[in-house]
């Protein structure tokens, strides 16, 4: 996927899909994932297997994005060769692999990543390219949605016009803005923990009569939730909405009422939003509570397909390709919770592309997700919270936060900070 900013006229050559709503919710943001590989890797068989997969199997996968007459599409080249490469590929040899994956964020999301990076690795393991599943060049998933008529002024827990608080009250930068002050860090959650967590919630709900249930997903973000927030006054009533994004493949909200058929690696997230809570009530709230709060909304949400589709015919509309939407109105806050585990990155078997694999008892897995793996660093998006994996004993999440906001949590959440003296 080569990005192409600014006017461009595609040649005879290229094949055009203009960008939608969906496709456009990230703007022009560039997704990036890093994986850290248990072996190294022979980056000439990475190269010479990607190709055809891309050329043969996932043509979209190798389009340009461009901006043409107002209007994002992308090109697909009719035929990839050394002057309209599928891809660009980079090397640099270390003891261990690094494999960093870079698209613009309106041709992947995450699990459209994983997916073509599945395909990827059953080619390297020596199946025969005829038997992967591809994405043809004009599939079309959502074309049913895009007739009838849009009865939405917005998408639910979306809102247009002024400009929010973003993740952190006060601050006047958008949080797709870099700033100093900004700090990423990697969050490491016991499954023990959690598990602990989650059994205290269920014999509650059990001893009240209630048939109810929370998962360690929801403990998980309630837990953060609590932590990130914990520290804001008891008079603050600042209304956080909370937005937790969801993977639509699977949902029969697609044509025949049926989950999408086939791999499809564009942009298939919508966000289900959580009713607004007031700031101080991350202090007061019971875990168990906030736990069941985001269960209740998830449930509400996936149990009524009408619903999202008229969210998707609002957002494949023509008329609502240039609307600028907003996660929450003037004066609250928001933030989006992810989870990479949907895309099964730790799944992946790179087995096929160690040197003399032949024979290897041990499977070469993916042992860390990194949300970016760049040579130059720069300052991920706030507002943003990434569940990335799990490993035998742990969950990881990443977050990026005003450094100030990060003391805040360290003196009253709980969490312990390995870069920090003990207190």
């Amino acid at each position: 996927m080569v990005l192409q900013p600014g006017l461009a006229s595609p040649s005879p050559r290229f094949r055009s899909i203009p960008c939608k709503g969906v496709d456009l919710d990230s703007g022009q943001r560039v997704i990036t994932i890093g994986l850290v590989i248990s072996a190294r890797l022979e980056s000439t068989r990475l190269e010479a297997t990607l190709w055809p997969l891309v050329e043969h199997k996932f043509p979209r996968a190798g389009a340009r994005l461009a901006f043409r007459n107002e209007v994002y599409e992308l090109q697909i080249p009719e035929q990839f060769d050394s002057e309209t490469p599928p891809f660009v590929f980079t090397v640099q040899e270390y003891y261990l692999t690094f494999l960093g994956f870079l698209a613009p964020h309106a041709a992947f999301d995450a699990v459209g990543a994983g997916t073509l990076l599945a395909a990827w690795t059953r080619l390297l393991r020596g199946e025969h390219l005829h038997n992967i599943p591809g994405m043809e060049w004009d599939t079309k998933p959502f074309a049913p949605l895009e007739c009838g008529p849009v009865n939405l002024e917005v998408p639910r827990g979306w809102f247009k016009g002024s400009r929010a608080l973003g993740p952190q009250k006060k601050r006047e930068a958008s949080p797709a803005e870099s700033d100093p002050k900004d700090v990423r860090r990697f969050v490491r959650i016991p499954k023990a923990f959690l598990e602990d967590a989650k059994k205290k919630i269920m014999d509650e709900l059990k001893a009240r009569g209630s048939t109810e249930y929370v998962g360690s997903s929801d403990v998980l973000r309630a837990w953060w939730l609590k932590s990130v927030y914990g520290h804001r006054s008891l008079t603050d009533h600042t209304p956080v909405h909370v937005h937790v994004l969801i993977n639509l493949r699977g949902l029969p909200v697609f044509a025949n009422d049926a989950p999408l058929k086939g791999p499809y690696i564009h942009s298939t997230i919508s966000t289900i939003p959580i009713p607004p809570i007031p700031a101080s009530a991350f202090q007061a709230e019971s875990l168990g509570a906030l736990a069941l709060c985001i269960r209740r909304s998830i449930l509400a949400y996936t149990a009524d397909p009408e619903a999202i589709r008229a969210d998707l015919r609002w957002r494949r509309a023509e008329a609502n390709r240039l609307e600028i939407l907003c996660p929450c109105p003037p004066d609250a806050e928001y933030l989006f919770l992810t989870d990479y585990r949907a895309a099964k990155f730790d799944q992946l078997d790179f087995t096929g592309a160690v040197e003399g694999s032949e024979g290897m008892k041990t499977a070469t897995r993916v042992v860390f997700v990194y949300p970016l793996l760049c040579t130059v660093l720069k300052p991920y998006r706030r507002g943003v919270n990434r569940v990335l994996m799990d490993d035998a004993d742990a969950v990881w999440m990443s977050e990026t936060r005003e450094e100030k906001d990060w003391e805040d949590i360290r003196q009253t959440s709980g969490v312990t900070f390995t870069d920090s003296p003990p207190v």
